[in-house]
């Protein structure tokens, strides 16, 4: 996250969907991959972010990761849409 910057209704899925990103931008895919799995915990019963989640994996793992960053910034505003079914506590 960025200093200075407030989000009242940021989500742990949400927060890690950006970090995720950060990570990926700045060539850290173990990083990423950390984010995701914290994502992966928090959303587990939802196949759509399940598939995207799968696909950012894969450019991960063949280290693409300036698409692994654009499909994540993808998944941060899925994430926000899922803010209503998160159940609390998932935080890092």
């Amino acid at each position: 996250m960025v200093a200075g910057t407030q989000v009242n209704d940021l989500t742990p899925s949400e927060m890690h969907a950006s970090l995720a990103r950060s990570s990926a931008l700045v060539g850290d895919a173990e990083g990423t991959m950390h984010h995701l799995d914290h994502i992966s915990q928090a959303l587990s019963g939802n196949p759509a972010l399940a598939a995207q989640m799968a696909e950012i994996r894969e450019l991960l793992e063949s280290e693409d990761l300036g698409d692994a960053a654009h499909e994540l910034k993808d998944l941060v505003g899925d994430a926000h849409e899922e803010k209503h079914h998160e159940p609390e506590g998932h935080g890092h």
